[in-house]
This record gives C-alpha cells, structure tokens and sequence, in this order.
C-alpha cells in the first residue's frame, strides 16, 4: 500500500543542545532520581516494526513485538520500536499513535532498501528490511551481531520532573569516525491497550508494547566525544510508569544501524 502525502508534524520539543564534551561529565551531579544505562560491548539489534490499529494483518506482528525481547536474548541485545504510521487513518479508524513523521521515515527506509512500496505490517532489522520475521528465530538471527565490536558507544540517563523529561548522554567511538552519522532519541510506551470501534479491526481489543510516542529529529555527530541534552513536554495521557527511552546511532547515508541503548521502564 502506497502512503497518503503527509506534513511534518512539530515535536513536543522544548529544547535540543548538541555540544563537545568527556563522557565522565555526562549525568547530573545528582543521580539518585535519575535513570541510567549504556550500550552493551556488542551491537544491539534495533527491531522496527511499522504498523497500524487499522489494519488487520498488524496485530499478530504487534504481539510478536510487544513481548521482546525473549528467545533467551541477553539483556541488551534487542531494542523494540513501534513506530504507528498514518496511511491507513483513512480507512475507517484513526490510529491515536499515528504519525506522519513514521511514514516519512518508512518510506526512506524502503527507498535505501531499494523497495518501491511500503506496507504494514513492516520490519527493518538495523535498517535492513527483514520479511521473514514470523518464522525466524530471533537469537538465531542476531547472533552475528553479538560477536561484533560495536562501533560507537552510547550513554543514556533520563529523568522526569513536573510535566517534562530530561535526557542526556555522550557517544564516543570504538574506530575511526564514520561518516554521516546521526543520533536518535525516542520516548517509548507500553501496556497500551485501546478498543477499536471501526476500520479493519472493529470490535476487537489490541495491545501495544514500545509504542514510540516521540523520535527526535536527527542529530548530527562529529569524530569527537559527544555529548547530548534533550529536554521534551511529557502530555499527561501519557503513563509515567509505562515509559522508556532509547538511543540509536544511524549512517545517515545507507541507513544501517550501529549501535543501541534501551531504559525500558525509565523513569517510571
């Protein structure tokens, strides 16, 4: 299914630093209140699954989703992303975690996999398209990527205070600087379950499991350690305890995936 023309939606951005620094002054001198991880010495595996309450093929691939990472898999290996695009909101039922902003980054995705159409539902492993999701065995197929030496390493701390959340973080490199390398926020939320009344799935009940609610807009970074600041509005509908943040490193060129840090339940 081709998508429908979109506008680029405005973030609930307050505020976005990017700036040279050490990795050791990255987290607030107070850290009690403040949730905090790194990437793991291997590569991480960044799941995209590109889906919709209003398709009915979606839900299966939802569930698949929502219940990683499993498999056995070390913590650390596999950071899940929904991300809910927009093309079928005109089909009977407006996904309420629907954003242009997904189809635009689907829709890159598939043009640097050479593919012409997008569809749901959609999966890129790393930023490789991967169709063989629902029979593949997930461990199997990301066991390469845990013998490999990742090439950036990723800080990630996140707190929230009054209506806002704060996070921060630095990248530093295990080799010489890439080019064209981007860095990428996202604020997630599970335990989401919503009762569709029309479209495609009417009448049934689905859950959701690392909804992406936000995802920052690309932030460019240089051969030198960097360090990052990211302050957003929290909406109230959503549910402190059910969110987490992650950070992905992109070669903005080919579109693949270097490395990945997750906080599932942070700072709830």
């Amino acid at each position: 299914m081709t998508c429908l023309s979109e506008m680029k939606i405005s973030a609930p951005l307050l505020g976005t630093l990017l700036s040279l620094a050490t990795a050791t002054s990255v987290f607030a001198a107070d850290t009690s209140k403040v949730c905090q991880g790194h990437s793991p010495g291997f590569r991480a595996a960044v799941i995209e699954l590109y889906t919709s309450e209003g398709c009915s093929s979606c839900p299966p691939a939802d569930d698949w989703l929502r219940r990683l990472p499993r498999d056995d898999l070390e913590s650390g290996r596999v950071v899940p992303l929904a991300l809910h695009v927009d093309y079928w909101n005109h089909l009977g039922w407006r996904d309420p975690f629907s954003q242009p902003q997904f189809t635009t980054r689907q829709r890159t995705l598939a043009a640097r996999n050479h593919s012409r159409t997008i569809y749901t539902p959609g999966l890129f492993l790393n930023g490789k398209e991967w169709r063989g999701w629902h029979r593949d065995h997930l461990a199997a197929r990301t066991a390469g990527l845990a013998t490999e030496r990742p090439a950036a390493n990723i800080q990630l701390s996140a707190s929230a205070r009054d209506n806002s959340m704060q996070l921060r973080g630095a990248v530093s490199w295990n080799r010489d600087f890439p080019q064209h390398m981007a860095l990428y926020i996202a604020v997630l939320e599970s335990d989401l379950v919503t009762r569709i009344a029309a479209g495609e799935n009417a009448g049934r009940t689905l859950h959701h499991g690392h909804v992406v609610r936000y995802l920052s807009d690309a932030i460019v970074l240089t051969p030198q350690v960097a360090k990052f600041e990211h302050r957003l509005a929290l909406p109230t509908a959503w549910k402190r305890t059910s969110l987490g943040v992650a950070a992905f490193v992109e070669d903005s060129a080919s579109g693949e995936i270097l490395q990945a840090v997750s906080l599932p339940r942070c700072p709830g």
